[in-house]
């Protein structure tokens, strides 16, 4: 990915090599993303005379990146490409847990129900419930969409 550091990179390597692994290229994520789109869509003759621009959006634990990609039938041209830390699943998770602390406070009895904030058990088993609240808001159909943009106007 465009966000490894240097360190990483090198990291990355140094495991290749303990894997004794000698014969590699290194390409950049959004590169790898477009040749695997392209072949698949080559391969199948989804392409016409008419070039097309996919939008890829990936939403990671700690990341979030998307690019812009024009493709025709021999080729890829990356039109943009742009990633932060400042929206992720983690923080997703994070809000979430903050939604259901502040419904727990609002209805508990102060004098008879627990804290839950400081019990890590009860913190733990709420993971579970966050994770399967994220299951059911996503709609398995949303996670691959096609559509095509006729024209854009940017003022």
């Amino acid at each position: 990915p465009n966000y490894f550091t240097d360190e990483q990179v090198d990291d990355f390597q140094a495991g290749l090599c303990v894997a004794q692994v000698d014969n590699y290229i290194l390409i950049r994520e959004v590169d790898s993303m477009a040749v695997d789109y392209c072949y698949y869509k080559s391969l199948y003759h989804e392409f016409d005379d008419h070039p097309i621009v996919v939008l890829f959006i990936g939403v990671g634990f700690g990341e979030s990146q998307a690019y812009a990609i024009e493709f025709t039938k021999d080729s890829y041209n990356i039109l943009s490409y742009a990633h932060t830390n400042k929206v992720c699943s983690s923080m997703v998770d994070a809000l979430m847990y903050e939604v259901f602390y502040e419904a727990y406070d609002e209805n508990r009895d102060e004098d008879d129900d627990p804290d839950i904030r400081e019990n890590s058990v009860l913190t733990a088993k709420l993971l579970n419930t966050i994770i399967t609240t994220k299951h059911q808001m996503s709609d398995p159909c949303t996670l691959h969409l096609s559509f095509v943009i006729c024209s854009i106007r940017i003022d």
